[in-house]
């Protein structure tokens, strides 16, 4: 065998070694749901409060409601979350697992910038709704990913978001 060809062998041997090593570690070594919900949410509430939308939206539905209603369009979410670095705080993180389905119940305190002035609001009762979704691994290797779905508060503490 020519020295090119065995090298490229080897090559080819030491790749597919390197992608089977991944895909095993990949498939053996996932946490718990519970871990992965709370992670996710960590992850997100510390993007946000840095401004960085986009860890915020890889937690995201794209079928996202709030109270029912679809939720504003991503690239709106992105730019609420740039100009006014929303910092949640959630007495609870724990979620109650059902199936694909997870809740978080807790009440909420928000700060936010927003039009030059700090916010804060208290928020009882929030329910953050979690659904299992089809999600990718190094690219090309499907994995499940909890993802927000729905967001539930009472409408009178909506309303006072906008005040």
């Amino acid at each position: 065998m020519a020295p090119s060809v065995r090298n490229a062998a080897i090559l080819i041997a030491a790749a597919l070694v390197l992608v089977g090593i991944m895909v095993t570690l990949v498939a053996t070594n996932h946490p718990s749901d519970d871990v992965l919900i709370k992670q996710a949410l960590t992850e997100s509430i510390e993007a946000s409060r840095k401004g960085q939308a986009g860890g915020v939206l890889d937690l995201l539905s794209k079928q996202l409601k709030v109270n029912q209603q679809a939720a504003p369009e991503s690239s709106s979410i992105a730019k609420f979350i740039r100009e006014s670095r929303p910092d949640i705080t959630l007495t609870n993180e724990k979620p109650l697992v059902t199936g694909d389905e997870a809740r978080i119940v807790s009440p909420m305190d928000l700060k936010l910038n927003f039009l030059g002035q700090s916010v804060s609001r208290h928020l009882d009762n929030v329910t953050l709704v979690f659904r299992r979704e089809e999600g990718r691994s190094l690219l090309f290797l499907p994995v499940a990913k909890w993802r927000l779905s729905e967001v539930r508060m009472p409408e009178n503490q909506v309303e006072s978001l906008s005040e």
